[in-house]
């Protein structure tokens, strides 16, 4: 819905359609059993809100999701979820980030709250064709040789 002109920051919201389906566990695949259904049919609603630094180097995130649910055990009943994350790059191998992530999440079908804590590292990476160093040289070089 709204962003920043350096696409930094941005604020979104929106309808929220869920399914949910929560299998017992079981030993083997054919035994498993479906122990209930959670649906949303776009009686939810959903913000996020994003924040980076200016280096880039930095990035939080947070989201907040409620409304009502119909559940196979119990019926219509409000819902909420509510996510933020933290993500900081450390270190950069050959464009691959490594990043420290830190993150909460609160759900209030189980009461749960649950932090995460942890990395990611990019293993493989595709090179964007639309973004030449090289051109950028033969620019730079171009704008000098006008003077």
């Amino acid at each position: 819905l709204w962003r920043s002109r350096d696409f930094r920051r941005r604020l979104a919201f929106g309808p929220v359609a869920r399914w949910d389906i929560a299998v017992d566990r079981a030993s083997d695949l054919v035994s498993a059993s479906i122990a209930g259904h959670a649906v949303a049919p776009f009686s939810s609603g959903m913000a996020n809100l994003h924040v980076e630094s200016a280096h880039g180097l930095l990035v939080g995130d947070l989201t907040v999701e409620a409304g009502t649910v119909w559940r196979s055990e119990g019926g219509w009943s409000p819902d909420a979820r509510v996510e933020a994350t933290l993500e900081r790059i450390v270190l950069a191998v050959n464009d691959r980030p490594i990043a420290l992530v830190f993150g909460a999440r609160y759900e209030s079908a189980t009461d749960e709250a649950i932090a995460r804590v942890g990395a990611r590292i990019v293993l493989f990476q595709q090179r964007d064709s639309r973004v030449s160093l090289a051109a950028m040289g033969r620019m730079k070089n171009a704008l000098a040789g006008s003077r």
